[in-house]
């Protein structure tokens, strides 16, 4: 009856998650529990059975153990004769099967499975011939079929490994290829942000394993169609939730809706928004509300149920938004090189388990290195990072220093030097992968100098043979078409908020925020940086009490530069709650804090935000996406260019670097040159 299907179903869930977990004693004894109770009942079909057969013969398979077989092929046999070949369960159980048979290197057997699987998952596909793959538009967007082509692509490879016969490359290499074209049907059905980063962090390996494939099928063909395939495949592993809100922005601009509901869909967002920052600083406090909670919560689902329904109708009511929103297609090596200036080139890095690619692209080449990977790649990153942190700066030693030039010289020997021949009088844009998202590169050195004395200023770093700026990927490189002077037309609008103010008012309130801003620090330069922008600069600066919240979302849109000289609070687990400090006594309306889900909403119409504050570049990294942080926000917000800090700055040196800059881009340089220029001039000071 039903009370034995929820429990089998109960026992099995808690048995699964076990396993999940990896507490195998439990999990055993929980699905003992199931085995028990599925014993009792009829023998008629339940799926809830199958269900339960497949978790434990996926379980067995997990332990090594050969009964495995045994279940996964009754789990077959009864959603088989209860919903007939052509079902999900069917496929997913198929695929298990074909697991078994890998681990028992029976590659023959799993690869016929997997095309079973493939069979049972489509209508309307019925070739089982595993050299076979179906039409991408006759497969339904579902993780099934997704898992299904993975394990296919993966069992041909390794048949490619050990026959050398290069037709099961090809159809390895083929069937990466489906997979990635289905995962981005399947990533636009799902609603959430968060929920399709999750997903192209759970199938990233995919990518990287394509890119191999395309690398590996050109070297034994020689065919260059699959160099430019590996790129595409690079591309598409890359920030593509921030590329389909970008686009989702410029349809708006060109107005494939009406403006009205871009409006209403703004302000749904604004109060999604403003309820997740309640729920989590309710969640955050020592005693939470519960009864304040409970009501939060209620209107956070109000409002998200107006989300979907908003979406739903755009969606289906204006074909061209969303045709143009959901265009998976992302830029070429040729529409790259088209746009791409004589003197730029952009080194493209994509992290693999094995093996590290960089794709060089310039108007006139297109080459591809590919690196063994260095395990302490990550940890010499964050080496570098802490190394350079400012709180250290009173303990720092001459060991440090040497420590430093040693980790950036490792850097650049992995990173840059196999492509450093082609990168002479260029101007480098670096589109980074994974922890590379945390790296000055400019900070990188071609060599180790040895002294007996700290002297950073005369070290032989990068950004001393060329000019360096980094984009999310090349797709929205094309698409905001970064890398130029900006206007300086409308000229700039610099905000310094009052520190001392701040310090003595606004943190006494607000303890948290005080501790993570660590304030007690004040900012003498700051004031001084925006009075010696506008001494450059036309424009308008807001210091002290005047650099509001309300004041700067007035003005914002009608400035080309913004520019921020401020402390923030970044929160890496929560990158949606990082926030730029303003001056806090402005009324009821705002909070005197710009937070990164405010500027999402913003619209903004300038060329280039300066964030001169503390680690304005950190946030927190999704695999596959990129870093999460105010940058990106502004980036989405309408502005295509960012400068911004990857550790705490000391703000007389940015006080000195800053006028520089702002010089430079007036004379007409633009703005990667105008940057390093800068940079350059303060080390020779």
């Amino acid at each position: 009856g039903a009370d034995l299907v929820l429990k089998i179903k109960t026992l099995r869930n808690l048995a699964y998650l076990y396993h999940l977990e990896g507490d195998l004693v439990k999990a055993d004894y929980y699905f003992d529990q199931v085995l028990a109770t599925m014993k009792t009942g009829s023998d008629n079909y339940n799926p809830d059975k199958g269900h339960a057969f497949l978790h434990y013969g996926y379980y067995l398979l997990d332990k090594g153990s050969d009964s495995a077989i045994f279940y996964l092929n009754h789990a077959f046999s009864l959603f088989n004769a209860g919903k007939g070949f052509h079902d999900r369960e069917v496929a997913a159980t198929l695929y298990t099967i074909g697991d078994y048979y890998l681990k028992k290197n029976d590659l023959s057997n799993a690869l016929n499975y997997y095309q079973k699987s493939l069979v049972a998952i489509s209508a309307t596909f019925n070739d089982t011939n595993i050299m076979s793959n179906p039409e991408l538009e006759i497969l339904d967007p579902d993780v099934r079929a997704v898992n299904a082509l993975n394990k296919k692509a993966d069992c041909a490879y390794r048949m490619y490994h050990d026959s050398h016969d290069v037709q099961y490359l090809i159809l390895s290499t083929k069937t990466y290829a489906l997979c990635v074209d289905l995962i981005e049907q399947v990533r636009q059905m799902i609603k959430a942000e968060e929920s399709q980063m999750h997903l192209l962090k759970s199938l990233h390996q995919t990518y990287n394993q394509a890119i191999e494939n395309c690398l590996l099928t050109y070297e034994v063909t020689g065919e260059k169609e699959w160099l430019t395939k590996a790129f595409e495949f690079s591309e598409r592993g890359k920030s593509m939730v921030l590329l389909k809100e970008l686009k989702d922005a410029h349809a708006k601009e060109m107005g494939l809706i009406p403006s009205e509901l871009t409006t209403l869909e703004k302000e749904i967002k604004r109060n999604i928004y403003l309820y997740r920052n309640n729920i989590w600083e309710e969640e955050n406090k020592d005693v939470p509300d519960e009864k304040k909670l409970v009501f939060l919560r209620s209107n956070l689902l109000v409002y998200e149920r107006k989300s979907d329904s908003l979406k739903s109708s755009l969606e289906n009511n204006f074909k061209d938004y969303d045709k143009f929103k959901y265009d998976p297609s992302v830029v070429t090596v040729k529409q790259l090189q088209h746009i791409l200036d004589q003197d730029e080139v952009i080194l493209e890095y994509t992290l693999g388990d094995k093996f590290n690619y960089i794709f060089l692209i310039s108007p006139y080449q297109f080459i591809v290195k590919k690196t063994i990977k260095n395990e302490s790649l990550e940890a010499d990153i964050f080496a570098l990072r802490d190394n350079l942190d400012f709180n250290h700066v009173s303990e720092y030693n001459f060991q440090d220093f040497m420590e430093f030039q040693l980790t950036a010289f490792k850097l650049y020997a992995r990173l840059i030097k196999p492509v450093e021949d082609y990168l002479t009088d260029k101007r480098i844009i670096i589109i980074p992968d994974g922890e590379l998202n945390y790296l000055s590169f400019e900070s990188l050195v071609q060599s180790i100098t040895w002294t007996n004395s700290i002297s950073f200023r005369n070290l032989p770093y990068l950004i001393k043979v060329c000019p360096v700026s980094y984009a999310p990927s090349g797709t929205i490189f094309a698409l905001e078409n970064k890398g130029h002077s900006p206007s300086l037309d409308k000229g700039v609008l610099a905000l310094a908020p009052s520190t001392s103010m701040i310090t003595r008012t606004f943190l006494a309130n607000n303890q948290l925020l005080a501790e993570q801003l660590k304030n007690d620090l004040d900012l003498p330069g700051a004031t001084w940086e925006a009075d010696n922008i506008l001494k450059i600069i036309k424009g308008k600066k807001l210091v002290g009490e005047e650099a509001t919240e309300a004041e700067f979302k007035n003005l914002a849109s009608s400035f080309d530069i913004l520019h921020f000289a401020t402390h923030t609070h970044i929160d890496n687990k929560n990158p949606l709650y990082s926030k730029l400090a303003f001056y806090p006594y402005a009324g009821f309306h705002e909070d005197g804090v710009l937070h990164t889900y405010e500027i999402y909403n913003l619209q903004l119409k300038g060329e280039l935000a300066v964030l001169s504050a503390c680690s304005t570049g950190s946030g927190k990294l999704e695999q596959g996406e990129g870093v999460i942080s105010l940058a990106r926000a502004f980036t989405y917000a309408g502005i295509p260019s960012v400068v911004m800090t990857l550790w705490d700055v000391e703000d007389v040196s940015t006080g000195n670097i800053v006028p520089a800059f702002y010089y430079l881009l007036r004379e007409g340089f633009e703005k990667d040159v105008a940057l390093r220029q800068s940079k350059l001039r303060y080390l020779e000071m």
